[in-house]
């Protein structure tokens, strides 16, 4: 196997990057491609393809075959490629490479379509389709043998091809991005097999085995007798497609652990099965039903119209599982891991009850009780077993669970469900229904369901529920179900590179290169010919802790491979400490994108940058700069400025949820005109007055309380003649949401709702309900209201569909939870050079840019105007006029009823 090169080694530590080699040696010598044919390695489709020559036209034919490695490659077989091409799939590429021997003539690439043929048998580099393509090696015998490396410049790819007349390669080694989730991770995967390929390796002896999706069966005698296993199609299990036919034979299977086995069947003759070495005889499987073996409960579904055909689920903690019989049936058949290292209740008393408010916590993790129908025991401990985890078990009488205030990644849970009814929240997203089983391949927020259901009766239900993809909330209201075994995946931890593993006082010229936390660091110029430094210090100015690193006239460059997020602390001395004249101390290229020389860091607050958004909240000389979008490379450059925690956080997806739960109960917040609060868990707000149908200004107050009569979780917050800036939504947001209560129902107050810019006055909050802003326009935001009144009071969820940028809540008497979102790729914002700004009309000002772009639109473009914090706003002008001047040149029109400073105005491309 060959070794990529150090710096990507070095970051194969990320838990989002992924590298396997191929080397054919599981191949048989002398297969022929032909076609396409998947690895046996790993999930990988070759296909055979002409070979495309330099002048023109393509070679036919040709083949891919397998065969021994020629002398200058010596790594046992190869591939041979012959007047052919191979074209390799697999998503999320980020970096191919492979060693290659070119025997004679010419050989091509392809990127995702895209090809270009090599007329030069020599080493050189080029780019395709946004992929370097670079070719190393010497000329034994003049033959060209080395390496070939593609690199996406951004982003990733899927399929690449390479051709040649006389070409062999080998060691094809992979870098994918994938999405993170713990090596332990606790959330059990579900496995089934289908036996769809039994008739391409059957018939099956005595000790002959069979593999699919990571099970192995391995065929055994039935107590002395010797028969065989082979494949049927009369489905007698019941079940569509191929089955497993077994006559005086069966089949074991292990693994580390399985919490549920299960599988269609038929048979109406004896039986021998084992679980965990210990065996049990019974005249048929059906007879089996209610009993335990080896630690595992046997629950039988038989098909009342077909005898001898049924369901069979084997539950508990099985490790080796083993099945004999006569003359038997077998498909469909499923396991699910173990639910380890979880929640399971055994740290409560039995019997206890909980209350709305309460919590439960276990394993590091808090969860807590809401009662949305105000009974007396919305939730309890019992030991009926229902959900078959083992002792204890949390039952809903009709109450809700919340899983914690964490990033999840996963989560799971053993259930049993005797009441059809439940509500599923992820998020700002709902499912309502009544069995859980309904949830089976949803997808609600950003998570998919699984749900494997191991009994289905008239009346109830049980089984394991599993949710994947990420969530900052999850939340299940249900009434008779019980629950065990929750198991939990958070986020992957984010990546914080502190400077300190670096010698104190060590400083980086132009070029050097160092590395800490999986992350290596390049020097470079700040300017051309600065001849800068970087130093590390211990007099840390940014409000970070320990070390930090000094930027004088230099940049620091580094790539965030799969990172969503990065943020850093600062602090920026040039403007007021620099020479005479000189106050451009700062720039930052994100992706490519240069932001340009700006003064300081807060001038790039509220913008986007290579499709990155770029938020700073800043106090004097230092503050905290966070970077949202698709990341791969950042510079950051400046003449004398201090850097410290760079945190990268790797893809999680999924909405963001803002509560109340980190604010001080104990302050009343007060009207602020400027002012913004911030709080741990990175919500930022404003209150100002509250502006009534009749255009009066009210000053009230807005407070904190645990009371959760919103219908959310923890704290929530109370407007009284107040409304609430939520100033945390910066950039583009999809699937926004929130809960509410409105104490309006008997008193007859009044709410209002501004979204991107546009207010609208209501005497209650459900009156939203079909409002639509910015009606008619490419801006245009639909509110939707779901509601219900408990306790005279009108509680409910306002969702909002459209593209939301701004937002702002207000009520004489309202109070809301759970602002959530989705956070849409950031506009990109492109080089321009204003033109011209001149008065067209009184009150009314037209400003000109010329810009550059590649394959563009004119409806692509339009400009945004960024402003300071406390102008609590950021909108886009979509009414923009457009001309091209040739050569991927335009001009970029838009006229306004104002005069603003020119530098606020930028020209975007849409990148949603």
């Amino acid at each position: 196997m060959k070794i990529l090169r150090p710096l990507l080694f070095f970051l194969l530590a990320l838990p989002v990057i992924a590298q396997e080699c191929l080397d054919f040696e599981n191949f048989t010598s002398g297969t022929i491609f032909s076609g396409s044919q998947e690895s046996i390695s790993f999930n990988t489709t070759f296909l055979a393809q002409p070979n495309q020559l330099p002048g023109g036209g393509s070679t036919s034919g040709g083949s891919v075959s397998v065969g021994q490695s020629i002398s200058a490659l010596n790594s046992g077989q190869a591939l041979n490629v012959n007047n052919a091409a191979v074209q390799i799939c697999l998503p999320g590429l980020k970096e191919v490479s492979f060693r290659f021997s070119n025997q004679g003539g010419y050989f091509n690439f392809s990127i995702d379509g895209s090809s270009v043929a090599i007329p030069a048998n020599e080493p050189g580099s080029l780019s395709v389709k946004g992929v370097d393509i670079v070719i190393t090696g010497t000329m034994p015998n003049n033959r060209l043998t080395g390496e070939i490396t593609l690199t996406a410049q951004d982003g990733t790819f899927e399929c690449f091809s390479v051709g040649g007349q006389e070409l062999q390669i080998d060691d094809i080694c992979f870098l994918t991005c994938e999405n993170p989730s713990s090596p332990d991770s606790a959330i059990p995967e579900i496995h089934c097999v289908e036996f769809e390929d039994l008739d391409k390796q059957g018939p099956f002896p005595i000790e002959s085995s069979y593999v699919e999706n990571e099970i192995t069966f391995k065929i055994r005698e039935r107590d002395g007798a010797f028969g065989q296993a082979t494949s049927s199609t009369l489905r007698q299990a019941g079940h569509l497609g191929k089955e497993f036919h077994f006559q005086d034979s069966g089949f074991n299977v292990g693994s580390d652990c399985w919490s549920v086995v299960k599988f269609h069947f038929y048979t109406k003759e004896q039986v021998e099965v084992t679980v965990n070495g210990i065996t049990t005889i019974a005249s048929s499987i059906s007879a089996l039903d209610g009993q335990m073996i080896g630690d595992a409960m046997v629950v039988i579904q038989d098909n009342p119209t077909n005898s001898g055909q049924g369901i069979a689920c084997f539950l508990g903690r099985i490790e080796d599982f083993a099945i004999t019989g006569k003359d038997f049936y077998l498909d469909h058949f499923c396991v699910a891991d173990c639910l380890q290292d979880c929640i399971d209740f055994e740290g409560e008393n039995v019997g206890t009850k909980y209350v709305k408010g309460d919590t439960i916590n276990e394993d590091g993790f808090e969860l807590s009780i809401a009662n949305p129908q105000s009974i007396d025991t919305p939730a309890q401990i019992s030991t009926d077993n229902h959900a078959l985890g083992s002792g204890n078990e949390l039952l809903l009488n009709a109450g809700e669970i919340n899983f914690g205030k964490v990033c999840f990644n996963g989560l799971a849970f053993q259930y049993g469900q005797f009441t059809d009814n439940f509500t599923l929240s992820i998020g700002g997203a709902q499912a309502v229904g009544n069995r859980l089983s309904e949830l089976d391949g949803q997808t609600i927020g950003d998570m998919t369901v699984e749900v494997f259901v191991t009994q289905a009766h008239g009346d109830w239900e049980r089984g394991v529920i599993r949710l994947n993809g990420a969530a900052n909330e999850i939340a299940l209201y249900a009434e008779g179900l019980y629950l065990d075994r929750v198991c939990i995946e958070e986020c992957p931890e984010p990546l914080v590179v502190g400077f300190g593993e670096e010698p104190l006082g060590e400083v980086y010229e132009n070029g050097d290169t160092f590395g800490e936390d999986n992350t290596t660091f390049t020097v470079c110029d700040f300017r051309i010919n600065d001849e800068g430094s970087a130093t590390i210090t211990g007099d840390n100015q940014t409000g970070g802790t320990g070390q930090a690193i000094d930027l004088d006239f230099a940049s620091l460059k580094f790539d965030l491979l799969c990172a969503s997020r990065l943020s850093f602390q600062f602090a920026n001395f040039g403007a007021n400490g620099g020479p005479q004249g000189f106050g451009l101390d700062v720039r930052m290229v994100i992706n490519g994108i240069s932001s340009g020389n700006v003064q300081n860091f807060t001038e790039l607050n509220d913008t986007s940058l290579g499709g990155a958004y770029i938020s700073v909240v800043s106090s004097g000389n230092s503050g905290t700069v966070t970077i949202t979008g698709d990341l791969e490379r950042v510079i950051i450059g400046g003449f004398n400025i201090q850097l410290d925690n760079l945190m990268q956080t790797p893809f999680t997806g999924g909405p963001q949820c803002h509560n109340f739960n980190t604010w001080d109960p104990s302050l009343t917040y007060g009207i602020f005109n400027e002012d913004l609060i911030y709080h741990d868990d990175g919500t930022a707000m404003a209150f100002l007055y509250f502006i009534t149908v009749d255009d009066q200004y009210l000053d009230g107050t807005a407070t904190i309380s645990n009371t959760q009569s919103a219908g959310g979780s923890g704290q929530e917050l109370t407007l009284l003649n107040s409304t609430a800036y939520i100033t945390e939504l910066y950039g583009d947001w999809s699937d926004v949401s929130f809960r509410f209560r409105d104490l309006g129902l008997a008193s007859g107050r009044q709410a209002l709702l501004t979204v991107n810019s546009e207010t609208y006055s209501y005497d209650l909050i459900t009156d939203l309900d079909g409002q639509v802003f910015h009606a008619g326009t490419d801006a245009e935001v639909t509110a939707s209201v779901v509601s219900e009144v408990r306790d005279g009071k009108i509680v409910g969820i306002v969702k909002l569909d459209g593209i939301v940028n701004q937002i702002a809540i207000g009520g004489q008497g309202l109070v809301i939870d759970d602002i959530c979102g989705t956070r849409q790729p950031a506009p990109i914002l492109i080089d321009s050079q204003i033109v011209s700004v001149e008065q067209t009309a009184p009150g009314e000002f037209t400003y000109i840019w010329d810009v550059e772009a590649l394959n563009v639109q004119d409806s692509d473009f339009f400009v945004g105007r960024s402003t300071d914090l406390s102008s609590f706003s950021r909108f886009y002008d979509h009414n923009v006029t457009v001309q091209s001047l040739g050569n991927d040149r335009y001009r970029v029109t838009e006229t306004q009823p104002i005069d603003v400073e020119k530098r606020f105005y930028k020209v975007y491309l849409r990148s949603f």
